[in-house]
């Protein structure tokens, strides 16, 4: 016979495990994506240099680039700007110059690229994602560049 707790502790198990993998998500090839997912869990404002040499360029962000770097097994650096995507091509192509911003993108996003940096290459970073949404001089612009 079991014990009236039996069924109480397997439902508080079983409840534990499915939060557990809801706050984990599903881990997709799209790594952008993911990316941007984690640009509300904090962080720290960093100053833009910090993430520009992580990128290994001078190059500055086109715009007023506020910039937050996450750290734990990997780490991770985001900037947040306004530019117009004329702009944010020319700094693309002096940070990697083979990348190139599609328009084949997930959501409202206009333009976007991922870039798995090549073991060769300058820099610290692994993964570069940019994303463009809008057209104009004040089209929003998030960079993220992390190690793994």
């Amino acid at each position: 016979m079991s014990s009236p707790r039996r069924p109480v502790a397997i439902a508080v198990v079983g409840l534990a495990v499915a939060l557990a993998v809801s706050a984990c998500g599903t881990r997709g090839s799209d790594v952008g994506r993911d990316v941007q997912a984690r640009d509300t869990r904090g962080g720290e404002q960093v100053d833009c240099a910090q993430m520009l040499a992580f990128l290994a360029t001078a190059t500055e962000l086109p715009g007023d680039a506020r910039c937050r770097r996450t750290t734990g097994i990997d780490t991770l650096y985001e900037a947040q700007t306004t530019a117009p995507p004329d702009d944010v091509d020319a700094w693309l192509a002096d940070v990697h110059p083979a990348a190139v911003l599609g328009d084949t993108c997930a959501g409202d996003v206009d333009r976007c690229v991922q870039v798995v940096r090549d073991p060769q290459s300058p820099g610290a970073w692994h993964v570069l994602t940019v994303d463009v949404t809008g057209t104009g001089s004040d089209a929003a612009v998030h960079v993220a560049a992390f190690d793994t």
